[in-house]
């Protein structure tokens, strides 16, 4: 029985994308199964040939390393106190329309406490 080669659940499109590529340069042929619309089953890319298997496997044992290793280089995401540092002004401003959420959602039951 055919097995999924790779399971694209959580995958972003660019690394998809790059698995993709990956199978097209080694010459493997290869099919993709979309997503349910629900997405209660994931989408998934298979092999035409089950005989490909271990050619497609070293194939993306090679993908994975280089991507690990570039995403090693990228630097990393700021922080909270960073984008506090880079942007004090507009996170201030997301955090007083998030208390004058809250206020407007808890003043009608702190209203009926107070009678």
């Amino acid at each position: 029985m055919n097995r999924p080669l790779v399971n694209l659940r959580g995958v972003p499109e660019q690394e998809a994308e790059g698995i993709r590529d990956t199978l097209r340069e080694a010459g493997i042929e290869f099919y993709e199964t979309p997503a349910g619309n629900w997405l209660i089953s994931a989408g998934a890319i298979w092999l035409k040939n089950p005989k490909d298997r271990s050619r497609a496997r070293t194939a993306l044992d090679e993908f994975q390393r280089q991507h690990l290793e570039q995403a090693r280089r990228a630097p990393a995401p700021a922080g909270f106190f960073e984008q506090l540092r880079q942007r004090p002004l507009e996170l201030i401003g997301i955090g007083a329309a998030v208390l004058f959420m809250l206020w407007l959602l808890a003043w009608p039951v702190l209203h009926l406490v107070g009678q």
